[in-house]
C-alpha cells in the first residue's frame, strides 16, 4: 500500500474527494493532510511564509479535523520551524509551547511535524502520547541521524530530499529504524543547494506573529537564477515521478508539498496521478499542483513521457553523489531530450532578471541606505 500526505486547503469538500480516491484506489491511500493556523496565533514559527497559505483559525481547524476523522483521514500540524529564537530554552517559551500543543490536542490533531531536535525532545517529554514526525527541514540524510532521532522517540522520519536518488542509503536508513520513512515527491529545491539551511531559517522567521513578512525573497531568487541558467539542474532536482514510485519500496509514505499552492492549484488531481502511477504532460505542472501561479513563475515545459528510464539509472549504489557532474552527462542528456527547446530562451531571460534583483539587494540596499519602500519598489517580483 502506498500512503500519501497532502497539503491541506482546510476545505471539507477536498477531504471528501480524497476519501473518494481512497475508495477507488485499492493499492494507494491518502493517509493525512497537513498544515497550520494562518495567521499564526503565536510567536512560534512554521516552515513556510504565511503569504499564500489558506486562512485558518481555531474554529475552522477543529471543524476540519473532525470532518477528516469521520472520513478516515488524519491531520498533521506543521510546527516545523528550525528556529524559534531559543524560546524552548526559556520558562516563558516552554509554557507557550505547552499551551499551544495542548490546544492542538484539544482540536483533535493526530500528529505534529517538528524540525528542531530541542523541540522534539521537549514535546516528547511534555506530551508522550502526541505523535511526532521529524521534518525534512532537519535534513536527515544518514543512518546515524535517523537513529539519533529514532532514539528521541519520533514516529516518522521525513528524509532530506537530497538523498532521494540514493536508493542504497534509503534502504540502509529503513533497515536501521522502526519509524516509518517519508519522502517528498515534488520538491522545488535545487539538488545539494548550498543556501538551503539559510532559506529554511529565513522562512522560520517569516511564520511568526511578531515578525513582519520580508520585502524580498533573497534565497528564492538565488536558487531560481541557478536553476534557470542550467537546464540539467531541472533533472538534478530530486523529484519523484508517479511512474517511479515502485522504485521506492523502502519508503512508507509519500508527501506532496505545496501548502502555498492549494488555493490556486489542484492537489486532488495531483495525488490522483500519483495513485494511478502515470502522468502524460508537463512534469512542472504536476510538481506544482497545476497551480497557474507556479507555472507562471517556472515557465518551462518538461515532457514527462520523455523521462521514462531516467530514475532507473540511479539504482546502482554511489552512482550520483560520488561522481562529478562535469564528467557525468546523464542529467544533461535527459534535459536535452525532455525540456521543450522554446523554454530555454525564456528561462535565460528570467535568470538575468533574477541576477538584477540580487544585485539590487547587494548594492543598493547596502550602499545607498534606501528605506524599505524604495527597496520594495526596486526589487518588486515579476511574473
Amino acid at each position: 500500500m502506498k500512503y500519501f500526505s497532502m497539503p491541506s486547503d482546510f476545505n471539507n469538500v477536498t477531504v471528501d474527494r480524497y476519501a473518494e480516491l481512497n475508495a477507488r484506489h485499492t493499492a494507494s491511500n491518502v493517509l493525512e493532510t497537513y498544515g497550520n493556523l494562518n495567521p499564526n496565533p503565536s510567536e512560534l514559527g512554521t516552515g513556510r511564509i504565511s503569504r499564500g497559505l489558506p486562512p485558518v483559525g481555531w474554529d475552522k481547524l477543529e471543524d476540519y479535523v473532525a470532518h477528516s476523522r469521520k472520513r478516515g483521514i488524519s491531520f498533521n500540524y506543521t510546527f516545523n520551524s528550525p528556529c524559534t529564537g531559543n524560546l524552548e530554552f526559556s520558562s516563558r517559551g516552554v509554557k507557550a509551547i505547552s499551551r499551544f500543543i495542548e490546544r492542538l490536542r484539544s482540536a483533535g490533531c493526530d500528529m505534529i511535524t517538528l524540525a528542531a531536535p530541542s523541540l522534539i525532545a521537549l514535546v516528547r517529554g511534555l506530551f508522550p502520547d502526541m505523535h511526532v514526525a521529524v521534518s525534512t527541514i532537519t535534513e536527515v540524510d544518514s543512518v546515524f541521524a535517523a537513529r539519533e532521532f529514532s532514539r528521541l522517540g519520533v514516529d516518522r522520519i521525513i528524509l532530506n530530499e537530497d538523498i532521494l536518488r540514493d536508493f542504497a542509503l534509503i534502504g540502509a536508513i529503513k533497515a536501521a529504524v522502526s519509524a516509518p520513512i517519508e519522502a517528498i515527491v515534488n520538491t522545488r529545491c535545487i539538488h545539494l543547494c548550498p543556501v538551503k539551511p539559510f532559506d529554511f531559517n529565513f522562512l522560520s522567521h517569516c511564520g511568526s506573529i511578531n515578525r513582519p513578512a520580508p520585502i524580498f525573497d533573497y534565497y528564492k531568487w538565488h536558487c531560481t537564477r541557478v536553476l534557470f541558467r542550467n537546464p540539467a539542474e531541472w533533472m538534478k532536482m530530486p523529484w519523484i515521478r508517479p511512474e517511479d514510485l515502485a522504485l521506492y519500496d523502502k519508503v512508507d509514505i509519500f508527501k506532496v508539498i505545496g501548502r502555498q499552492l492549494v488555493l490556486d492549484g489542484d492537489p486532488v488531481r495531483t495525488v490522483d496521478h500519483y495513485m494511478e502511477g502515470s502522468f502524460d504532460g508537463n512534469l512542472i505542472a504536476l510538481l506544482g499542483l497545476f497551480a497557474p501561479k507556479r507555472l507562471a513563475f517556472y515557465p518551462v515545459v518538461i515532457d514527462n513521457r520523455k523521462l521514462d528510464g531516467f530514475a532507473q539509472w540511479f539504482i546502482r549504489p554511489g552512482r550520483c553523489r560520488q561522481n562529478s557532474c562535469g564528467e557525468c552527462t546523464h542529467c544533461a542528456e535527459y534535459a536535452a531530450r525532455a525540456i521543450e527547446p522554446s523554454s530555454l530562451a525564456v528561462l535565460e531571460r528570467r535568470a538575468e532578471k533574477f541576477e538584477q534583483k540580487l544585485n539590487t539587494f547587494h548594492h543598493q540596499c547596502n550602499t545607498l541606505g534606501l528605506d524599505e519602500e524604495e527597496i520594495a519598489t526596486r526589487t518588486r517580483e515579476f511574473v
